[in-house]
């Protein structure tokens, strides 16, 4: 039986699914099967995957979109952990090497994420913006961004009898949700390096900023609904309020200057009082290069005081 199964949904994929099921054999790290779930799709992908064999499987089912696809990968998942993967992103050779030694035994730590870098649609670097990258409890971090992006992630099994799968009635940002329950009983730990490489299409998720700042809203109207806590309704109420800018600075850190500093616009003219949103958009027109340097030195500074408080 295999450590760890890859869930691969994939929907008419079938310009890029070759390379990314190939960058999961390729892993330095061999226990592992490939779990396809062809989503109905009605171009070649399955034709492609099913050339494989083991251990890459294909499992084809009708269209029900990424969490109906997701959802049954883990169904069909035979390893004790179920790691995640769009069809058109792909792995660097270590990803897993680097990931699945910060599980402890104990089982206190549920997911493990890493960095990504951006790609264009022919595999072109584009700007990547450091983040944080947060690490034990995580639940109220959690809720004031999503720091788990979809390929990025391996996730223990048990998480899922736990706390549910994928939300299979939100379009947008179900995955998300997912993260912020799975970080209410579990700690996520964070292979600090970039080991995943995201792919950005047209008409993908951030090409579509209103329905994605939509989903954002729905993630934290259902969190706030389903907890009792206090704390997590008030940050929840407080993100929402907020949600316009927020989403435009999340666009400037994936460094997509232009739609950020449109939605940033957008929200200056809903509450032109806000300091905070004004010094974004200043910071938005300097020249990458500087862009880039505060960003780093800024991410530099958050990294040592993280180390001080921990030692």
């Amino acid at each position: 039986m295999p450590t760890v199964s890859v869930v691969i949904p994939a929907y008419n994929a079938e310009r890029f699914i070759r390379k990314t099921v190939d960058s999961v054999l390729a892993q330095t790290y061999r226990d592992s099967e490939v779990v396809v779930v062809d989503d109905g799709s009605t171009d070649g992908t399955a034709a492609i995957v099913e050339e494989y064999g083991e251990p890459v499987r294909c499992i084809r089912q009708d269209n029900g979109g990424p969490s109906t696809a997701r959802n049954r990968g883990i169904r069909e998942a035979r390893g004790p952990f179920v790691a995640f993967l769009d069809a058109d992103d792909l792995w660097l050779p270590d990803k897993l090497a680097q990931q699945m030694p910060l599980f402890d035994d104990a089982g206190r730590v549920g997911l493990v994420y890493c960095r990504f870098e951006r790609m264009d649609p022919d595999g072109q670097p584009l700007p990547t913006t450091p983040w944080d990258c947060p690490t034990g409890a995580v639940y109220y971090p959690m809720l004031e961004r999503s720091y788990v992006p979809a390929s990025c992630p391996v996730v223990r099994r048990e998480c899922f009898d736990k706390v549910g799968a994928f939300p299979e009635d939100m379009s947008w940002a179900e995955d998300w949700h997912l993260w912020i329950r799975i970080a209410r009983h579990y700690h996520y730990a964070c292979a600090d390096r970039v080991l995943v490489r995201h792919r950005e299409t047209p008409g993908g998720l951030w090409s579509m900023s209103d329905k994605a700042q939509a989903g954002v809203v729905e993630v934290l109207e259902r969190t706030a609904r389903e907890s009792d806590d206090p704390r997590t309704k008030s940050i929840c109420r407080r993100i929402i309020r907020g949600a316009p800018r927020r989403f435009a600075i999340n666009q400037l850190r994936a460094g997509r200057w232009a739609a950020g500093r449109r939605a940033l616009l957008a929200a200056l003219a809903r509450r032109p009082l806000d300091p905070a949103g004004w010094a974004w958009l200043a910071f938005s027109l300097l020249p990458a290069g500087l862009r880039t340097r505060l960003a780093k030195r800024r991410h530099a500074r958050r990294a040592g005081r993280a180390e001080g408080s921990a030692s």
